[in-house]
């Protein structure tokens, strides 16, 4: 599964970075949403995690510039846009799907609560764009206490 991490934060950057190799994904950072984009134009991905504070231009331009190059690109299919937010609450989870995310989570900031959100998103997934199929796993509602995927309903 490609993953594009779009984190200001160096620490949280490095944090899913190593994470995602370690669980055996390929993983690309950015540090803001114009780095983002270029790293978009050259390579497709799977899953990108979105921090909602970015320096340059907000993550919700951020992402409506990324589903824009997606609708651009004909037979791409559209990458799970997950946004990262130290206050997931519902206005922010409306606003960040209003803006092209799909979903939004509390930021991880120990090894365990990325790994958590990882694999929970992977076990989402149900075919990413390597064609590998990826079986999609029973997941004990309580393994993943510290993931909260919010949509359009709430949290």
């Amino acid at each position: 599964m490609n993953i594009l991490i779009v984190e200001n934060s160096e620490t949280n950057r490095f944090l899913l970075e190593k994470t995602a190799v370690f669980l055996g994904f390929s993983a690309d950072c950015a540090k803001d949403g114009g780095e983002a984009l270029r790293c978009r134009m050259k390579k497709q991905y799977d899953l990108i995690l979105l921090s909602l504070t970015l320096p340059d231009f907000d993550s919700y331009s951020t992402a409506q510039a990324l589903r824009q190059l997606e609708r651009s690109e004909a037979g791409t299919a559209a990458a799970l846009i997950c946004g990262l937010s130290r206050n997931c609450d519902i206005q922010v989870c409306k606003e960040s799907m209003n803006n092209g995310m799909n979903c939004c989570v509390v930021t991880p900031t120990t090894t365990g609560q990325a790994i958590d959100l990882l694999v929970k998103m992977r076990t989402d997934m149900v075919k990413p764009r390597s064609g590998r199929p990826i079986k999609k796993a029973e997941i004990p509602a309580n393994r993943y206490p510290d993931i909260h995927l919010c949509n359009a309903s709430g949290c």
